[in-house]
């Protein structure tokens, strides 16, 4: 039994002795993975306020559109009615003459 405890002792001797390097090299990625995420969102924040201000072009330039849009709809409809009318004006002014 006491045997057996030493040679499994002289077993985990090898494995103690690597372990904290193990971990040390796990904390140096665990570091430089945290150093690349938090540069990563310094950039992204960086970009962040052209991006608001291109959004908020693009809204203007969107409302722009639909109230161009709207606007020559309403052109239209009152052209749609006014033509024809002019037209059998036109029509009925010649006729009587």
């Amino acid at each position: 039994m006491k045997i057996q405890s030493l040679e499994e002792i002289q077993l985990l001797k090898p494995k103690l002795h690597i372990l904290p390097n193990l971990h040390d090299e796990h904390v140096m990625q665990l570091h430089r993975k945290l150093f690349e995420e938090e540069r990563h969102c310094s950039k992204i924040e960086k970009k962040l306020p052209n991006v608001c201000r291109n959004m908020k072009s693009t809204y203007q330039i969107c409302n722009l559109y639909k109230k161009i849009a709207r606007d020559t709809g309403k052109e239209v409809e009152r052209n749609a009615s006014y033509y024809p009318r002019e037209i059998l004006f036109h029509e009925k002014r010649g006729q009587e003459s």
